[in-house]
C-alpha cells in the first residue's frame, strides 16, 4: 500500500447479493479511494470485497 497524504474523505460502498459494507477512506481521487479501501478491508478482514461485489459506489465527502 503506498503511503500518499491527501485531504480527501470518499465513503466506498461495495454492495453483493447478500450483502453491503460501507467504509470511509482518505484518497487522492474515485480510483485510489476504492483500490485502497478494498486493500484494507482485505487486509483487516480477509475478504476480497471488490472480486465479489455487483456493483460499488463512491461518494466525494469532504477536503480539509
Amino acid at each position: 500500500m503506498s503511503k500518499i497524504i491527501t485531504d480527501t474523505m470518499y465513503t466506498v460502498r461495495f454492495t453483493g447479493d447478500y450483502f453491503s459494507m460501507t467504509t470511509e477512506v482518505w484518497a487522492t481521487n474515485e480510483n485510489s479511494a476504492e483500490a485502497l479501501a478494498a486493500e484494507l478491508l482485505l487486509q483487516q478482514y480477509g475478504w476480497n470485497v471488490a472480486e465479489v461485489s455487483n456493483d460499488i459506489e463512491i461518494e466525494y465527502e469532504w477536503s480539509q
